[in-house]
């Protein structure tokens, strides 16, 4: 195993130990991250016609992170939901440049690799000539579920930049196409699909000698301190409360607070009860209210989360 290897993945496992630590930092830390990570500059710009969001390490520029989201999603989400700002502000906490990226498809939000693999070429052509001195930075990429899956175009030889290392979060590469890059996967085992396809590529890549390894993602108790950390607009203290009681007494959540089914199925009823205890009448989601569909798409991130999804 070369040093250079070993090093891409141990800054990687750096930048995604948010996702098995994080919660236990105090909601005072993780507002005054979120804060120091608006004051910095948010680009939206289109490279190559492709939506993107740039934010540029503000000190100790150690490389560039490319962000692909999952279905549903566009690069404006790694600033808008809580678990896609985690993602954003723990990569320019480790002196990471954040690079995220939009899918063609806007109907389902999900990554195609034919489709989309000659965009993002263009795209990080385009992001080469704007920033010339990327040129020798390290790049790492995440993609998180479906944006997983489009990893592998990276890899392909005509990419005018080469990943050190690969972050597949929720997510493996599919039909076995495992890219020879020092690869990290984040997954719940209870999705035992994803964890055997998740083995299977590791395995693949111990036996050609790359480095690899897995973060199992675990389930956490829904508590004031967990949503609050969130930092979901419209999401009061008094709105906290309630919805925890509301959870309770309808036996979502065990008197631990672990959840006792999946979040999936109970996203009618949490949309309406937010809605009506945050004075949002749900008819006003139903039609398209943006404040309505962020609060419920945060909130829903935040019990997927918890339920090592």
């Amino acid at each position: 195993r070369s040093s250079a290897a070993i090093s891409a993945v141990l800054v990687v496992v750096a930048l995604l130990f948010f996702w098995t630590s994080d919660h236990h930092r105090s909601s005072q830390e993780v507002e005054r991250g979120f804060r120091a990570q608006a004051a910095q500059d948010v680009q939206h710009v289109k490279l190559a016609g492709v939506e993107t969001i740039v934010q540029l390490a503000s000190v100790g520029h150690k490389g560039v992170a490319l962000l692909f989201h999952g279905c549903t999603h566009s690069a404006r989400s790694f600033l808008i939901f809580p678990e896609h700002r985690r993602v954003l502000q723990a990569a320019l906490e480790q002196g990471f440049s954040v690079v995220a990226f939009t899918s063609e498809d806007r109907a389902s939000g999900c990554w195609d690799a034919e489709a989309d693999h000659p965009r993002v070429k263009a795209a990080l052509q385009e992001l080469l000539a704007r920033y010339p001195s990327w040129r020798s930075l390290p790049f790492v990429a995440l993609g998180t579920s479906s944006g997983g899956f489009f990893l592998p175009s990276l890899a392909e030889g005509d990419m005018p930049v080469d990943c050190r290392a690969l972050v597949y979060v929720i997510s493996a590469p599919v039909g076995f196409h495992v890219p020879r890059i020092p690869s990290l996967f984040v997954h719940m085992p209870a999705d035992t699909r994803t964890a055997r396809v998740v083995a299977a590529s590791m395995g693949l890549l111990r036996d050609w000698g790359v480095d690899t390894d897995e973060i199992e993602a675990r389930a956490l108790s829904v508590t004031s301190e967990l949503l609050q950390a969130a930092q979901i607009p419209g999401l009061t203290d008094s709105a906290i409360h309630s919805f925890l009681d509301w959870l309770q007494t309808q036996g979502h959540v065990n008197e631990s607070g672990m959840l006792t089914g999946s979040p999936r199925r109970i996203r009618s009823d949490v949309s309406a009860f937010l809605l009506r205890s945050t004075g949002e009448h749900p008819a006003s989601h139903a039609v398209g209210s943006e404040k309505g569909r962020i609060l419920v798409a945060s909130v829903m991130e935040v019990l997927q989360r918890a339920e090592g999804s």
